[in-house]
């Protein structure tokens, strides 16, 4: 108890008028050694607990804690096993009334919790009460954890509860005091970093959608939108998330539900935990049948299907649901938009005739040799290009910064073994060129999340569908003046509608 006695003293002093004043009834009357966990030093004149607090009380991933209070500020302090305290704010009412949810994000297990308030001119914390509870939930809850920035850069206001295994995206919606919102996905398994950014509305609403693909497996998603710093943003809250395949899991497209842009025919496929057949629907604008479901087997897992566009329709949806009665509620659901490709549209002059130069068709041999036969080889064939280049081509950070990057020719970029993203995506579009797929180099600009930069990236229609894929955003990452080779699969065949708000070519009728 001594430990409390000195921050205590300016609490007390303080709050003793206020005490005597309007509360004096209701938290001066309890009896020191009835509550059923430990209380301290200013329990029954600073506030008491009516629930949500018993020591060696089990509780199933959450605990609802009240009580009242005669000061402004209330937390309850979270730890489990002696280490990772983090803080959960109390709302407290006018008649002092105080009330909150404190999560259990570390898994089962034991936990301390130590109730703690202060007045408005206090710097320091007093904790008054604590009990040591048990977490009987298996699964960590799908909630935030907040940091520093949270309340005043922004508030998070879904989601909250559930499982914190995601399947497809995390769409997270809250108010931010800053206009743009940014998201950083890393995966603790991997380090892979990922960045993504909203603008709030006027009134400081925001939602973001985070693509959480499987192979990052655990991840954290810290949530920020105050800048203090050229490259630095204060945290304000953050996911801890499992990203998860589902029942039903599209392998192409690589996003599981959005936008396809068709080019005619085109093929979806994925795999399925039921052996039940898969249904492929096809849906108008308004939601209505047109015609029948196509019925496509699973074997092994795995299933395929041919989309034919409906007659004189431009757009339509395609919905993937499986015939196995305990799928109910999981589908796959696509909006599909019909559009040309043009395979030379912006590219670099530099490219054009390169196509037969035999480094390059040496590496588009040894991809190729690489790649085995069997269903869907040509998107297994650009992914293992864009795997190579993001793999072998370092980043030219010293070149950007000076704006000495030399030529951007896939040879040059090639003999070097680095370049920066025209580099990159004309090497890209070369390799493809060997192994005759269509596809074409797009410039224009392109937000980080720090700033607008100009920027190449390429476009690849694959099987009837138009795939975006940006080799040099997928290579690495650049940290100072260095760059952190790292290779990922965030920009290869994303959800277009995702890509819009990053890049930006100049040429929008293209």
């Amino acid at each position: 108890m001594r430990r409390h006695w000195c921050v205590l003293v300016l609490v007390i002093m303080v709050c003793a008028g206020i005490v005597g004043a309007g509360l004096s009834n209701s938290v001066g009357s309890v009896l020191a050694g009835t509550e059923p966990f430990r209380a301290f030093i200013g329990y029954g004149q600073l506030l008491i607990v009516s629930e949500g607090l018993e020591d060696g009380g089990s509780y199933e991933g959450f605990a609802d804690v009240a009580g009242y209070t005669v000061l402004p500020d209330v937390v309850v302090l979270v730890s489990k096993d002696g280490v990772s305290t983090r803080s959960v704010r109390m709302d407290v009412a006018e008649d002092g009334s105080f009330r909150g949810r404190v999560w259990f994000l570390d898994g089962p297990g034991g936990y301390k919790l130590s109730v703690a308030c202060r007045s408005a001119a206090a710097t320091k914390y007093a904790i008054v009460c604590e009990a040591e509870v048990v977490n009987t939930a298996i699964d960590a809850p799908l909630v935030p954890i907040e940091y520093e920035g949270y309340g005043e850069d922004l508030i998070v206001y879904s989601p909250r509860g559930g499982s914190s295994k995601v399947v497809g995206a995390l769409t997270i919606t809250g108010w931010s005091g800053y206009p743009t919102v940014r998201a950083v996905v890393e995966s603790v398994d991997e380090g892979h970093v990922l960045e993504y950014t909203a603008a709030a509305a006027a009134d400081g609403s925001f939602a973001i959608k985070v693509p959480l693909q499987p192979w990052l497996g655990r991840c954290e998603v810290k949530l920020c939108s105050r800048k203090v710093g050229p490259r630095t943003w204060r945290g304000a809250a953050v996911y801890r998330v499992e990203a998860a395949e589902g029942a039903i899991h599209a392998v192409q497209p690589s996003y599981q539900g959005g936008l396809i842009l068709a080019t005619g025919e085109f093929e979806v496929s994925g795999r399925c935990r039921y052996s039940a057949p898969m249904l492929v629907e096809i849906l108008d604008e308004r939601r209505r049948p047109v015609g029948r479901p196509m019925i496509v087997p699973v074997h092994d897992g795995s299933w395929w299907a041919k989309v034919t566009p409906p007659g004189g329709m431009s757009h339509f949806i395609v919905r993937v649901t499986s015939s196995d009665p305990a799928s109910a509620g999981e589908e796959l659901e696509y909006r599909v938009a019909l559009v040309s490709f043009g395979t030379s549209v912006e590219r670099a002059a530099s490219t054009r005739g390169i196509a037969e130069r035999s480094a390059i068709q040496e590496v588009a041999q040894e991809i190729e040799r690489a790649v085995d036969g069997g269903h869907a080889r040509t998107y297994r064939l650009v992914k293992a290009v864009h795997d190579w280049v993001a793999s072998r081509i370092r980043y030219d950070v010293l070149g950007a910064i000076t704006g000495r990057t030399g030529p951007g020719d896939a040879l040059t970029t090639l003999s070097r073994g680095q370049g920066v993203c025209l580099g990159y995506a004309n090497l890209t579009s070369a390799i493809l060129d060997c192994l005759r797929i269509p596809n074409r180099v797009v410039i224009g600009n392109a937000d980080n999340g720090r700033t607008v930069v100009r920027h190449a990236w390429n476009e690849v229609e694959i099987e009837g569908r138009v795939v975006f894929m940006d080799v040099t955003w997928d290579a690495g990452t650049v940290e100072g003046f260095r760059f952190v080779p790292k290779l990922k699969w965030s920009y290869f065949d994303p959800d277009p509608e995702l890509v819009a708000f990053t890049h930006f070519p100049d040429d929008l009728g293209q």
